[in-house]
């Protein structure tokens, strides 16, 4: 059984979602390494981007991740930015099982303005937001593919996610 299982993927993917499902059917904890980072600063991330700026936010971020990561028997949803950084890619794949959901840019963009989300992810902050999703998800892909698993979520309820990962990761569904 793996130390930990890490959800990667871009900003609406479904991790922190998929992450509570399959938490809950593991009978492990989650984590969601952006509300532990919006506890941790005592504001928003958009607005710990406005204020503090982008590289205290990753700086506070990779102190979060090797926190995370360096637990046992978690299922953990990075941010979508957070593989960006090598120290934390070598913290979610050390002793963790790495697992991408992946969504098309038309349903990232629709889950976070249905969700009105495009406040929290100062990224996609501009007047092409859609661009932005394509470019962002062709900048991180590189680190994305190299996940243990990936899973599109596009067409695919959070149940029927949660289902795949715990096939894949060999865990039992407690449900």
């Amino acid at each position: 059984m793996p130390g930990n299982i890490v959800l990667v993927g871009f900003s609406g993917s479904g991790k922190s979602t998929v992450g509570r499902i399959v938490a809950t059917r593991a009978g492990r904890s989650f984590l969601d390494v952006d509300e532990e980072i919006v506890s941790r600063l005592g504001m928003p991330i958009g607005e710990a981007f406005s204020r503090l700026g982008q590289a205290h936010f990753r700086d506070v971020e990779a102190h979060v991740v090797a926190d995370a990561c360096g637990r046992d028997g978690w299922i953990i949803a990075l941010g979508g930015g957070a593989l960006e950084r090598d120290a934390n890619l070598a913290a979610a794949r050390t002793g963790n099982v790495l697992v991408r959901l992946d969504a098309s840019p038309d349903e990232i963009l629709r889950r976070l303005f249905a969700a009105q989300a495009t406040e929290e992810r100062p990224m996609l902050r501009g007047d092409d937001p859609l661009g932005l999703i394509t470019r962002l998800l062709l900048e991180r892909e590189p680190r994305y593919v190299l996940a243990d698993h990936s899973f599109s979520t596009d067409g695919r309820t959070p149940d029927e996610v949660a289902e795949l990962i715990l096939a894949a990761v060999a865990i039992p569904d407690g449900r």
